[in-house]
């Protein structure tokens, strides 16, 4: 049975859904981007550097 997460350090989703949906074998992330994490200040770099940054906040979900 998957579950639905919002972390609540990060910003309500703009759509009706979840930041991440956990099932057995997957996690799928949806909504989130470097601008969500960055607290409002531009962390932008090449998309390595952002998928890293998306990577390890998810980590700490």
């Amino acid at each position: 049975m998957p579950t639905f997460m919002n972390d609540p350090t990060m910003p309500t989703p703009g759509f009706p859904g979840s930041h991440m949906v956990v099932d057995d074998h997957y996690v799928f992330i949806s909504g989130l981007t470097v601008d969500d994490l960055s607290n409002g200040h531009a962390a932008r770099g090449d998309v390595k550097e952002e998928t890293r940054l998306v990577m390890r906040a998810l980590a700490h979900a």
